[in-house]
């Protein structure tokens, strides 16, 4: 019976090859399924970056209009011109003529005079100063925009390579994607699952090939172990001599034949038997260690697809406001009003809450991928 023993022992060795190629197969999905998602979160970060540069540019452009006519302290601001001479001879004369002692406030109104002209040209020089730090700062932030969408486009081509290498095509090849990223459907038995589902795995299923294997070698072991008996017909060719006289010259010999095998050295195939028992064990405690880390690792993958759903609302929603305050801002600032730090801060808000939505999404259709490859559903 070792010849059964063996033809088994091929048979379930090669099932569990067959189970290691469905895993890899199930590998490079789920490669391709998260790949896909960085590159599209890439394009989406890149068009954000896009907007924001013409909306900062459109901000350069008002703030050059109020700085140039002087709405946050131009060059053009006019200074008020000092009081007449006459004036102020008709006003000293006036006290002189009322009241001897308006001498004195005369001078501390020369005085009050004179220092609101010292005064008015500081201030305007001081609003010059703030209007071109405005300025500065807007095209600084241009700057980073722009460093940023460079960055984000060599980031693309290096995504889109190895998305083309998972395909084997040319790491050139043009990646069409959609204009925007959205979250994929996912079925509700997928996220109720019982602790048999997950033999449908392949991991699990080359680990029960293996076992069955090594069942079918302990089976041969023991049996190679066991006296073996054997018939058969030896059949010899004689060719014809001339120099013989016998009567069986020329003719084919058959002789049947019986052997018969005694195992005395019993020691080999009994460590050969030990040995295919503790591989045995080896594999059934790899079995159990590989459905705990496929339970952990499932319910990680729920709990983080739960937790970037919750993000996507909350994102959406904060976007939504900031766009909105966004706007009046913009606005606001076009008629002369609010301040450019504030304008530049919602900005930046809006930026954060559009970046974050889109990383929300990625990390949920990255979940979703991850738990199709656990549950071995393509």
């Amino acid at each position: 019976g070792t010849l059964k023993a063996s033809k088994d022992e091929m048979s379930s060795m090669a099932g569990a090859k067959y189970a290691s190629v469905q895993a890899a197969k199930l590998g490079v999905c789920y490669d391709v399924r998260s790949t896909w998602y960085e590159l599209i979160k890439t394009k989406e970060r890149l068009r954000i970056a896009k907007e924001n540069l013409g909306i900062l540019n459109t901000v350069k452009q008002l703030a050059l209009k109020r700085f140039s006519s002087g709405g946050i302290g131009g060059a053009n601001q006019s200074v008020p011109p000092p009081p007449s001479s006459a004036n102020t001879g008709s006003v000293a004369q006036t006290g002189s003529d009322g009241m001897q002692g308006m001498g004195g406030n005369k001078s501390a109104g020369a005085t009050a005079s004179g220092n609101n002209m010292q005064t008015m040209p500081g201030s305007s020089m001081n609003n010059t100063g703030t209007g071109l730090t405005d300025l500065y700062r807007i095209e600084m932030e241009i700057n980073e925009l722009e460093n940023d969408i460079s960055v984000l486009m060599n980031s693309e081509k290096s995504i889109t390579a190895r998305f083309n290498s998972y395909l084997d095509r040319n790491p050139a090849t043009q990646v069409s994607c959609p204009d925007s990223l959205v979250m994929v459907s996912i079925s509700s038995p997928l996220l109720e699952v019982a602790d048999s589902t997950f033999k449908n795995s392949p991991m699990l299923q080359m680990l029960q090939y293996e076992g069955k294997s090594f069942e079918a070698r302990e089976k041969m072991v023991t049996k190679m172990g066991y006296p073996m008996a054997g018939i058969g017909v030896d059949y010899s060719l004689t060719a014809k001599s001339g120099m013989s006289s016998s009567s069986m010259n020329g003719k084919d010999m058959i002789m049947p034949m019986v052997s018969l095998t005694l195992p005395i050295y019993r020691k080999k195939y009994r460590a050969m038997k030990n040995e295919t028992g503790f591989m045995k064990e080896a594999v059934n405690e790899n079995y159990r260690s590989t459905v705990n880390s496929l339970q952990t690792s499932y319910y990680e993958a729920v709990q983080s697809l739960r937790d970037s759903k919750r993000r996507v609302g909350l994102y959406n929603s904060q976007s939504r406001l900031a766009s909105g305050s966004l706007s009046i801002m913009i606005k606001s600032f076009s008629a002369g009003e609010g301040t450019l730090a504030d304008l530049l801060l919602v900005r930046r808000q809006l930026n954060d809450y559009e970046l974050g939505r889109i990383e929300a999404v990625a990390d949920y259709n990255t979940s979703v991928a991850l738990i199709k490859q656990i549950l071995a559903y393509e």
